[in-house]
């Protein structure tokens, strides 16, 4: 790490503005050589200030555009370097130049995540909180971002280094008995017993926090199902806010089906747009019935839409009877056509197996905010309260860590309970420590590091 690097920070294209990030021991160099400050010499940039200036090609003299320079004085900066960030204007042109004259004056391109790691590297975060990083940037929804926060702020580094401690004091313990027996350490077995237990239960809440964390990261599915022309595609362009589905008074329009991704509170969803059920002579639209019956059985929820102009409660028993887990919601449709058939209403809201009745009109967007009201809260009900539990973004890594660390803990108390002596759970431990280590990233070799970093962005 004795060179300098460089990477544009922000993502392809055109912007307001890019970022070309610099780290390493000539970053102050290359600042003199390049930036024209607008009112004093650019030797007297003072850390961690904004300073507005012009960039030139010092080969030239020509200036390339207006920019900001922040200057961050190591080791108090990301990556615990010299370490500056260049916003010029977002045009892919300039800031390919930026890039370019930067590195000509002495840096190199940046590896993937090499800015993180030289963070890591210089002790500034520890391996899993590197790897929060890597899950902020990919978060997509807004329990996500929480969830990945969380461990960026040492959500699983402080516990996992506290269990690690208790571990290493009583292994070195153990250690010394069996190396120097001469010494006639007393082992209390029941505080042993006690410690195992402890990180026993630690180590369950953390591979707990981390299913969690795993439910978040699946994309929800919302599928709209119903009888042809039942007004399934308008609410579809209603719930996406978007007329992304074909809308004709012409049965069968939908012949595939047709996704949307959204976020709803924080939520990830898909929603599915269905052909209408019917029976027909056609091998595309009986193709398509069949793609709509087998989302439906993978389905989180389902919004069943109801033709209030026509209704028929008829193919809602079959919907019901295909899905054993989901959630139904019903929306009687049309209703500024025609007003609800109060007995069919009443029969379908004590069907003690739908989860939610509503009435609207897809047309005119009557009920849509009630709807997605409902959806919410039934979604809810089986996504973890990011509010009130521990939630963490581990890697399949870091919770197979965990799990073989567990397993190992568990071994070894009952190693103890069967009477075994102490010294005999040593390597048990050592393996623990070893595992527990790997999360942190003290006990991972150059190489997996590597790996582990070769996944993140250019520039981060």
């Amino acid at each position: 790490m004795n060179d300098t690097i460089a990477a544009v920070s922000t993502p392809e294209g055109r912007g307001g503005i890019s970022i070309v990030r610099i780290s390493g021991p000539d970053t102050l160099q290359i600042i003199q050589k390049l930036f024209i400050p607008r009112s004093f010499s650019s030797s007297k940039l003072r850390p961690w200030k904004v300073y507005c200036g012009y960039f030139q090609d010092p080969d030239t003299s020509i200036i390339q555009d207006e920019i900001l320079v922040t200057f961050f004085k190591g080791p108090q900066s990301y990556t615990g370097e010299d370490a500056a960030e260049f916003s010029c204007h977002g045009s892919p042109f300039i800031t390919q130049s930026l890039l370019e004259i930067v590195i000509r004056m002495g840096a190199r391109p940046a590896d993937p995540g090499e800015f993180t790691r030289r963070a890591f590297e210089n002790g500034k975060i520890d391996l899993s909180q590197a790897e929060a990083v890597a899950m902020i940037t990919a978060s997509e929804s807004e329990n996500a971002r929480r969830a990945a926060l969380n461990m960026l702020q040492g959500g699983l580094a402080r516990p996992v280094r506290n269990i690690r401690d208790s571990i290493t004091r009583l292994r070195v313990i153990l250690e010394i008995d069996l190396d120097f027996p001469e010494e006639a350490i007393t082992i209390d077995s029941q505080s042993i017993l006690q410690t195992f237990l402890e990180a026993e239960i630690q180590l369950q809440n953390l591979v707990d926090a981390g299913s969690a964390g795993d439910r978040l990261r699946q994309c929800r599915q919302i599928v709209i199902s119903g009888k042809v022309n039942a007004g399934k595609s308008s609410l579809f362009n209603q719930l996406t806010g978007r007329d992304r589905a074909i809308v004709s008074t012409e049965e069968g329009t939908t012949r595939d089906l047709l996704e949307a991704m959204s976020e709803w509170h924080g939520c990830r969803l898909t929603l599915v747009d269905t052909a209408g059920i019917r029976e027909s002579h056609s091998a595309a639209e009986t193709e398509a019935v069949k793609r709509s019956l087998a989302a439906l059985e993978t389905a989180d929820a389902i919004i069943y839409v109801i033709d209030g102009a026509n209704p028929d409660v008829g193919l809602l028993e079959t919907t019901i009877k295909l899905v054993r887990e989901s959630a139904i919601v019903i929306f009687w449709n049309k209703t500024d056509i025609c007003p609800p058939d109060q007995s069919l209403v009443e029969q379908i809201q004590t069907d003690p197996r739908i989860s939610g009745f509503l009435q609207g009109s897809a047309r005119f967007g009557w009920g849509i905010v009630e709807l997605r009201t409902l959806l919410r809260d039934l979604l809810d009900q089986s996504n973890p309260d990011i509010r009130e539990n521990p939630i963490l973004m581990m890697t399949i890594r870091q919770r197979n860590a965990l799990e073989q660390s567990l397993a190992l803990i568990r071994d070894a108390g009952k190693m103890m309970r069967d009477g075994i002596e102490p010294e005999c759970i040593v390597p048990s431990l050592r393996s623990i420590d070893h595992h527990l280590g790997s999360i942190l990233g003290d006990t991972l070799p150059p190489d997996i590091l590597g790996e582990i970093f070769a996944g993140f962005c250019i520039g981060k």
